[in-house]
């Protein structure tokens, strides 16, 4: 019976010396699991890293072969890129110049003060329409107008465009005469029914005065044009007493004119501007549509 017993009690502890190593086994297969499962997530996690390494790699070299690709092809095939220039404001050319020279041909635009459009007379602005008109006397004197008693008629011009025309060269000139006078009295305009008929007399006074003038140089800026031009006049060349001034008023006389009898032989028109001629300088500024306008003369000092 003893015997029995501890049969029985041997087995029940096999049983669960057993058991016990069957919970440790399962144990050991749970933590085994585990450590798998830790070592699929790292060899993941190790397989995404080496995945992102190579694509980043992959991107750099792509990269790198596309910037050799398009630096060869920029050397040998594509055109060079121009420099942006700044854009440069057009200048004024030499002829237009000349043609706003023209406005002021007359002497009378070298006087011995600030001539501007409130204190020069009208004749004298007025007289450019018989030249940029041609009614002058001697282009008539060669067309049939040889009448020395009777006045030959050279042309027409309505008050409207007169005005309109010595507006574009002058600015705000005002045309309040009924007739305008030039070449001491043998031309003149006749304002009837709205319209100026200008005429002329063939033969009277003759000038006895030998004027030079010539543009020099021009400066043109952002807002202005300045012409500048030398002047002068002389008088008395058939007599023993000769008269120089360098103004057409005559109030400013040249210096040193001991030669002038000598030199108006000698010399050149430009020689006798330089070595007795004044300078003057004539402002014309821009109107609203960016066209010169005749603003000032004036003797530089």
């Amino acid at each position: 019976m003893a015997d029995s017993k501890k049969k029985t009690s041997k087995v029940s502890k096999e049983k669960k010396d057993l058991k016990s190593k069957v919970d440790s086994l399962e144990e050991l297969n749970d933590v085994t699991e585990v450590e798998k499962k830790d070592d699929n997530i790292k060899s993941n996690k190790l397989d995404k890293r080496a995945y992102a390494k190579n694509l980043f790699q992959s991107l750099i070299l792509i990269c790198g072969l596309a910037c050799i690709i398009y630096g060869l092809y920029s050397m040998f095939f594509k055109e060079p890129k121009q420099e942006e220039q700044p854009e440069e404001k057009p200048r004024i050319q030499l002829k237009d110049v000349k043609k706003l020279y023209g406005y002021i041909s007359k002497e009378e635009f070298h006087q011995n003060k600030l001539l501007t459009i409130q204190n020069i007379e009208e004749d004298i602005i007025f007289s450019e329409l018989l030249n940029s008109r041609g009614f002058d006397r001697k282009t008539y004197e060669s067309e049939g107008c040889e009448d020395y008693t009777q006045p030959c008629k050279t042309g027409e011009i309505s008050y409207n465009d007169a005005l309109s025309e010595l507006k574009s060269k002058y600015g705000n000139i005002s045309l309040t005469k009924d007739v305008y006078y030039w070449n001491y009295g043998l031309d003149r305009c006749d304002l009837v029914n709205d319209k100026f008929e200008c005429y002329v007399l063939l033969g009277g006074l003759e000038d006895v005065l030998d004027v030079y003038f010539d543009m020099t140089n021009f400066i043109e800026t952002d807002d202005k044009l300045l012409i500048y031009d030398k002047y002068v006049t002389y008088s008395g060349y058939y007599s023993d007493e000769s008269k120089c001034y360098v103004d057409s008023n005559y109030e400013v006389e040249c210096l040193d004119t001991q030669n002038l009898r000598d030199d108006v032989n000698s010399l050149t028109q430009d020689e006798i501007l330089e070595k007795y001629g004044k300078e003057y300088v004539h402002t014309f500024l821009k109107d609203e549509n960016g066209n010169y306008y005749w603003y000032s003369s004036e003797m530089v000092k």
